[in-house]
């Protein structure tokens, strides 16, 4: 799995839904990232990740995370995109009085797991453009896509096999015609 694969494409036809947000923080959220959010379900927790059944717990695990990676010695977990109320509550909390917003009008997207996260800028010098921010760095501010589809594309599946039972390899996972989910082969 890769890139755009990992979002759920929304089913219903929802109009603007951030005109409400857009009120509220007093400004326009770029473009891109609203024709992204009208396309795919947003919400951090809300991808689609590579799962497997665990026939001893009768449960499905995850297989793997999604990661993206902005240099050849970087490497960064994504968990999704904020939604409408994850958006708004990161605005309310850090976002609006952040030094990211007032120096370059960047606001945050997305958590990596780390402090900081993936932003978009809003202003026009750098609207819809995606940057990495990671406090514990010397270069805090780095371009890593032009717009949200751009960023999307870059995001890979990475295998990680503390997430199987013990002594299980990839190569022992399958599926059957029709599901979704690995099953480990006994």
């Amino acid at each position: 799995m890769k890139g755009l694969n990992f979002f759920k494409s929304k089913t219903n036809n929802e109009t603007d839904t951030y005109s409400k947000i857009e009120k509220l923080i007093g400004f326009e959220l770029p473009k891109y990232f609203k024709l992204f959010a009208s396309l795919y379900e947003l919400g951090e927790g809300n991808v689609l990740l590579q799962k497997y059944f665990n026939s001893k717990f009768s449960s499905y695990s995850d297989c793997g995370l999604i990661i993206f990676t902005p240099s050849q010695n970087e490497e960064y977990n994504f968990s999704g995109f904020f939604n409408n109320n994850e958006l708004l509550n990161d605005w309310e909390v850090y976002s609006s009085d952040s030094h990211e917003f007032l120096e370059h009008g960047l606001i945050r997207i997305a958590d990596v797991g780390i402090g900081g996260g993936i932003f978009i800028g809003t202003r026009d010098e750098n609207e819809d453009k995606i940057f990495l921010v990671n406090w514990s760095k010397s270069e805090d501010y780095c371009l890593i896509a032009n717009n949200i589809f751009e960023f999307s594309k870059t995001l890979m599946f990475k295998e990680e096999k503390t997430f199987l039972p013990n002594e299980v390899s990839y190569s022992e996972l399958y599926k059957n015609w029709g599901e979704d989910f690995w099953r480990i082969r006994e």
